[in-house]
């Protein structure tokens, strides 16, 4: 737990010195960072705990935008939306996963 904080840290201070990251980024992190982190302890026992990673990389790129990336520059462009789909793909496949491997356990 200590080394993650610390690398979380680390990011966000980074970030905010170089100008890429919003102050307020950090603390949205560290307020958000608290239920999820209830929310994977409860995985061990709840589908739904489990779904909360795959269902947020399919939700990020949405409520982010990505997908309309019409500013900026090219390459930001295509950054932006090759991002959203690897997301995208990333938590489709997660979720078929998760999804698999609950159905095996209650019912092997």
């Amino acid at each position: 737990m200590g080394i993650l904080l610390l690398t979380i840290t680390l990011h966000y201070a980074v970030g905010i010195a170089v100008g890429s990251v919003p102050p307020d980024g950090f603390v949205a992190a560290a307020v958000f960072g608290i239920p999820l982190g209830f929310a994977g302890v409860a995985a061990h026992s709840s589908l739904i705990a489990r779904l909360v990673l795959p269902l947020g990389m399919l939700a990020e790129p949405w409520v982010t935008r990505r997908f309309c990336g019409f500013y900026g520059t090219v390459p930001e462009q295509v950054s932006e939306i090759a991002s959203g789909v690897i997301l995208t793909l990333s938590g489709v496949i997660l979720a078929v996963v998760v999804m698999r491997r609950g159905y095996r356990r209650h019912h092997d």
